[in-house]
C-alpha cells in the first residue's frame, strides 16, 4: 500500500541502506502516487534485493562445487567424473543439477560462464557442458550439519542428482527439442540434397543430342 512504501523509505532514510539523496527529495516532492510507488521500490525493495544476492554471492564462495562433467555416464574419470558409471546420467546440464538443488529445499548459485579444467580434452563429437552450480548442503558455521539428510555429503549429492535428473521435465522437454532440431537439420539436408540432384538431371538433358 502507498503507507507502507512511505514507511519503508522513511525508515530507510537514516541506515546505511539509504538510497541517494536525490532520490529522497524526489519521492516527497511528488504528488502523484503511482509515481510515488515506483520510486518507493527503487528507494527499498530493488536495493534490499540486490544486497541480499550480494551477501548470497560472497557465501556462495565456501559452497561445494558441482560441475556436469561430475555425473555425466560419458566421461571418463580423467575427463573430470567423480562417481560411477552406474550412478551417473548423460549429458546432465548445469541447470539440471540447480533443480535437483530445488527440489531439495537447498540454497544454490548457477555460475553460467565456468568450465570444467578438463573440458577441453574431449573427444571428436563428445558435448562440452558449460556452466557449474555452487549448493549449500551444510551450514555456515564450524558445526557444519546438512540441510538434507537425503545429502549429507558431496557423493551423497552427485549419487542423488544422476539417479534423479532423467526424471526432471526440463530434461525431457530439453531432449525433445534437441530430437526436434535434429530432424528438421536431416530434413534440410534430403531437401537441398534432392535439389542438387534434380539440377544435375537437367544439366545431363539439355547435354544430349537428338
Amino acid at each position: 500500500s502507498p503507507s507502507l512504501s512511505l514507511s519503508l523509505s522513511l525508515s530507510l532514510s537514516s541506515s546505511p541502506l539509504a538510497p541517494p539523496v536525490h532520490r529522497r527529495w524526489e519521492y516527497h516532492h511528488t504528488s502523484s502516487w503511482k509515481q510515488k510507488r515506483e520510486l518507493s521500490g527503487l528507494v527499498t525493495m530493488e536495493h534490499l534485493r540486490a544486497m541480499e544476492q550480494k551477501e548470497v554471492l560472497e557465501k556462495s564462495k565456501k559452497w561445494p562445487v558441482f560441475y556436469p562433467n561430475f555425473i555425466n555416464k560419458l566421461r571418463t574419470y580423467s575427463q573430470g567424473r567423480k562417481i560411477a558409471k552406474e550412478k551417473c546420467c548423460e549429458n546432465p546440464t548445469s541447470l539440471e543439477i540447480a533443480h535437483i538443488a530445488a527440489s531439495l529445499k537447498l540454497k544454490y548459485v548457477i555460475e553460467n560462464y565456468k568450465l570444467h579444467p578438463r573440458a577441453f580434452k574431449l573427444k571428436p563429437g563428445q558435448m562440452m557442458l558449460p556452466g557449474r552450480v555452487r549448493v549449500q548442503l551444510w551450514s555456515d558455521d564450524d558445526k557444519k550439519e546438512p540441510f538434507s539428510t537425503n545429502v549429507p555429503t558431496r557423493k551423497a549429492f552427485m549419487e542423488y542428482a544422476g539417479k534423479n535428473i532423467p526424471n526432471l521435465k526440463i530434461r525431457a522437454e530439453r531432449i525433445k527439442q534437441a530430437q526436434m532440431r535434429i530432424q528438421a537439420h536431416q530434413a534440410a539436408v534430403q531437401k537441398a540434397q534432392s535439389k542438387k540432384s534434380g539440377r544435375n538431371k537437367k544439366k545431363g538433358k539439355k547435354g544430349k543430342r537428338k
